[in-house]
């Protein structure tokens, strides 16, 4: 079996050494370089073609979420945003910019690894605390008319061109919330098989590419509901 290739792009050296050490204690996981700014990163990258590049969202010379955004234009990485900074604008934009998965730095280091192999089986790993800022984020951008729009939004993804069954609906419920895919087929009573089924349909309908850009697009769409609206 294959070991997953990762690149780190990370500017505090100690960090990158600490990283580097948690991930290489996996042995399905291969860190294949290392690099210090967004610059040195993309050029790694485009040489390497790793899997999964593990970004620090505050780098010298650019934002992680414009070295994320350059990422995914260039090549089919999926994209660990690990960083301190968990405010609500650094979290949303990083999202709409194609972030797979994001992490906050005082994730266990053994769950580090979690992260990267939910990543690679096109998982997004978003925590609780990541999960209630979306949410909040969202719920702060609507007001009395959202919720008409969310019903007449819920009603075209149903009936409409995209056709969303009621089951999809749940699991992009669910999805929104922050589950992984086990905690949903643990939710819903149905097999992993048949969540991921679900999930690729999702994003398909959705025009998405990952789970956590479907996420955002059913929250501030009015597909899912939100607390407090």
């Amino acid at each position: 079996m294959s070991k997953i290739r990762v690149v780190i792009i990370e500017d505090h050296e100690l960090m990158r050494f600490a990283i580097v050490t948690a991930l290489s204690a996996n042995e399905q996981i291969e860190v294949c370089g290392e690099a210090e700014n967004g610059f040195l990163g993309l050029s790694l990258i485009k040489k390497q073609n790793p899997d999964i590049a593990l970004v620090d969202i505050n780098l010298p010379d650019m934002n992680g979420a414009e070295l994320c955004k350059k990422i995914k234009d260039t090549v089919p990485v999926k994209v660990i945003i690990l960083t301190a900074d968990n405010t609500q604008d650094t979290v949303t934009k990083a999202f709409k910019c194609g972030a797979d998965s994001y992490c906050i730095k005082n994730l266990p280091r053994e769950k580090l690894a979690e992260v990267v192999h939910a990543t690679h089986r096109g998982e997004s790993w978003i925590d609780s605390t990541i999960g209630k800022i979306l949410i909040e984020n969202m719920r702060n951008q609507t007001n009395v008319d959202a919720k008409n729009k969310k019903f007449h939004n819920k009603r075209e993804y149903i009936c409409g061109v995209n056709v969303l069954s009621h089951r999809e609906i749940d699991v992009l419920q669910l999805i929104a919330q922050g589950m992984s895919n086990e905690k949903i087929a643990e939710h819903l009573y149905i097999s992993i098989g048949t969540v991921r089924s679900h999930v690729h349909r999702i994003l398909q309908k959705l025009s998405c590419e990952s789970r956590s850009q479907a996420a955002i697009k059913a929250i501030s769409e009015g597909l899912v509901e939100t607390p407090g609206l």
